[in-house]
């Protein structure tokens, strides 16, 4: 099975990184649309991510207020740069990220 992320990695013309730009794209915009209606509904600060791939949601989770992020993928290869890019940002010397 090919993973989002390794999808994403082998993308190879100029014509399907445009595609993939322009979908990638949609979905952030979509998704942090839903990520600020939560945060208004949130009680608590920490939002799990269920198909988190490679952590695209921990900036977006970050600029809206909060402070943990648990991740929950299959895809192994996903998770460790996910958790990379949450150490990066701050969130703790090692981010919880669970592996199906």
């Amino acid at each position: 099975m090919t993973t989002s992320y390794e999808l994403s990695q082998s993308v190879e013309t100029s014509q399907q990184r445009s595609e993939w730009a322009r979908l990638y794209a949609q979905a952030r915009q979509q998704y942090t649309e839903v990520i600020r209606m939560l945060r208004q509904r949130a009680s608590g600060d920490t939002i799990a991510d269920i198909g988190c791939g490679p952590g695209a949601s921990v900036p977006i989770c970050q600029a809206n207020g909060f402070s943990s992020v648990l991740g929950i993928d299959v895809d192994e290869p996903a998770l460790a740069f996910a958790a990379a890019s949450a150490r990066g940002l701050g969130y703790g010397p090692d981010p919880i990220w669970w592996t199906g």
